[in-house]
């Protein structure tokens, strides 16, 4: 999917909907050879007056975020969880699905955005990558300001939004459903 080089890193972070797609946890993916570029790509997209993206807040801005965000080389892997459960149910599978994913296509280091559920992340996480210690995870509080968090943000809100917003980034993402 990429065609750069370097050690691939996933960047990851959780959307709450109504309606079918109830919660979805996004990992954006890309190389470090490219974090510096999007980075400074995902700065730029940022309103004035800002100091970080977060699309529930962006109103009339949205979708040239999207817009943005779509023309920058990252490719995420949506996990949308429609079975009705409760969010620490959704959250265990969808990491549970997720962190396999990630060990099968090689990410070395994963950065999640901290939700205040970090101790049972880390449970569900090591019981997925208990054969592949290769994988660095650790959890990051929105408050650091990591522009690579915005990626799966953007991409899991465009996704449960629909309409122009998912259709500006769905070349980008690869979506499973969670039933």
């Amino acid at each position: 999917m990429m065609a750069s080089s370097g050690v691939l890193h996933a960047f990851i972070d959780e959307s709450g909907r109504t309606g079918k797609d109830k919660y979805m946890v996004c990992a954006s993916t890309l190389t470090s050879s490219d974090v510096s570029g999007i980075r400074t790509g995902m700065l730029a997209l940022r309103t004035r007056g800002t100091n970080r993206i977060h699309m529930k807040n962006e109103g009339r801005n949205a979708q040239r975020i999207i817009n943005g965000v779509a023309a920058l080389d990252v490719h995420s892997y949506l996990y949308v969880v429609r079975k009705s459960c409760n969010f620490r149910t959704a959250r265990d599978l969808a990491f549970s699905e997720l962190f396999g994913r990630l060990s099968t296509i090689g990410v070395k280091r994963a950065v999640i955005e901290s939700c205040g559920e970090d101790h049972r992340d880390r449970k569900i996480i090591h019981d997925v990558l208990s054969h592949n210690p290769a994988l660095e995870y650790l959890h990051e509080p929105a408050s650091t300001g990591n522009p690579l968090l915005w990626i799966p943000d953007v991409h899991a809100w465009a996704w449960g939004r629909g309409g122009k917003a998912r259709a500006a980034i769905e070349h980008r993402v690869t979506v499973q459903v969670l039933k």
